[in-house]
């Protein structure tokens, strides 16, 4: 019998190391995937389109994210109808869809009995890239808030990397923490604004947390 709890302890300890060490090969293998690094924020660039570009931007995803909230609290927003969606922020081109694949998830998300969010509380945007050109790299933007970057013309279309810090709760609503969320959001310039916007919101959708 001692031979036998012996080597089972010995079968168990190999088991472990085994398992551990197929984990650590797949983690590899996932980081190393170049579709894994494509969706997490890890592995994206700090950029920036311009400081006035970069502001307009922040001041764009702020209007974004207010209409964002009041859907929240407007039940008679639903996917069905919803008059107040972004897509009814000035400047939005009438062929964009009524909601971005966040909002969507939103107004999903909102409705179902397991709700554990509440709406986002404050945004930091990370990152702003002017489409199909190479911009500096800058500092972080806080609130629409620019940092040091460098200037220049910006394309049209830029993409930005934004944090959402939203309030998790459990299952009575009680505030359990923060969490940020990190979203990739696609704006253009709105109809018949000049060179630094403004912005409009076209698409947004969340990453995978890194």
């Amino acid at each position: 019998m001692r031979l036998i709890g012996h080597n089972w302890d010995k079968f168990v300890a190999l088991s472990a190391i085994g398992f551990v060490a197929v984990m650590c090969a797949a983690i590899l293998t996932i980081y190393n995937n170049p579709y894994e690094q494509a969706i997490n924020p890890v592995y994206q660039k700090q950029e920036t389109a311009g400081s006035l570009v970069d502001q307009a931007v922040g001041e764009a995803v702020e209007k974004y994210l207010k209409v964002l909230n009041a859907e929240w609290l407007d039940k008679d927003c639903t996917l069905s109808h919803c008059s107040a969606s972004s897509k009814a922020i000035p400047g939005v081109p009438d062929e964009r869809s009524v909601f971005t694949k966040q909002e969507r998830a939103n107004l999903v998300g909102r409705d179902s009995e397991r709700a554990c969010f509440a709406p986002i509380i404050g945004f930091a945007i990370y990152s702003v890239a002017a489409q199909n050109q190479n911009p500096g790299r800058g500092a972080w933007a806080w609130a629409g808030i620019s940092g040091a970057g460098t200037s220049g013309a910006a394309d049209s279309t830029v993409s930005a990397i934004v944090y959402g810090t939203i309030i998790e709760r459990n299952s009575v609503g009680e505030a359990v923490r923060s969490v940020r969320i990190p979203q990739r959001m696609t704006l253009i310039k709105a109809a018949a604004s000049g060179d630094q916007g403004p912005y409009v919101v076209m698409e947004d959708e969340r990453l995978r947390a890194s």
